[in-house]
């Protein structure tokens, strides 16, 4: 995905008094919660109604991911959330096990419920960040920032997740500029499959971090 001006960063860098580069490479990251995902699943013998419990950072975002999964009236799933156990991000919306849970309690009409072990998490949970980055600054004499110009390479995995995605090419180049007064930019992010885990939010916000001891 494209941000910006091509040709305008290009005239702006050949007038540049200064151009300053820097390759950055953002580590791939696993949150590894406290608490391990877990999902209990019970429907309501009278009502019908589907009752969920989950370690989880958006309950509603799972209760309308599983409605329209399994083909649900959202007043029919109910999400119930305890002790976190730990999230950055990583415990954002539904994972396929999620909906597997809920749609099994619904075909065998008894409680059904999964927990990760460590292993399981390690490999399954989204990861987060595994970005390659160039970029470029031009100023001129005085030090004012004429231009910026940014290449990433975004792993996101094998299975691409809406979240994944949004992170790199949308929701990254929104915060690349910062406070600064940046007018020209040039921004051209891609997002690459591998046979990796799928990468998603980390630290919540999910933005792309500096690779350093306080970002670790």
């Amino acid at each position: 995905m494209r941000h910006g001006s091509s040709e305008a960063a290009t005239a702006a860098f050949a007038k540049a008094s200064h151009v300053v580069a820097l390759d950055v490479n953002n580590q791939r990251v696993v949150a590894l919660t406290i608490e391990p995902r877990s999902v209990l699943a019970v429907q309501d013998a009278e009502s019908g109604r589907l009752t969920i419990r989950m370690s989880t950072q958006m309950p509603s975002g799972v209760r309308d991911s599983v409605c329209a999964a399994i083909g649900l009236p959202k007043e029919k799933v109910r999400v119930v959330v305890g002790d976190v156990g730990g999230g950055f991000g990583m415990k954002t919306g539904a994972y396929p096990e999620d909906i597997a849970v809920a749609f099994a309690a619904l075909q065998v009409h008894r409680p059904v419920k999964w927990v990760a072990d460590r292993s399981e998490e390690f490999l399954s949970s989204a990861h987060g960040r595994d970005i390659e980055a160039r970029a470029e600054m031009a100023l001129d004499a005085n030090g004012k920032i004429l231009a910026l110009r940014i290449k990433t390479l975004a792993n996101v995995g094998a299975y691409a997740t809406g979240t994944g995605v949004a992170i790199q090419l949308l929701i990254g180049p929104w915060v690349q500029t910062s406070v600064y007064d940046i007018q020209t930019i040039d921004f051209h992010f891609k997002a690459v499959l591998t046979n990796t885990a799928p990468t998603g939010a980390y630290r919540g916000a999910g933005r792309p971090r500096p690779s350093s001891p306080s970002s670790a």
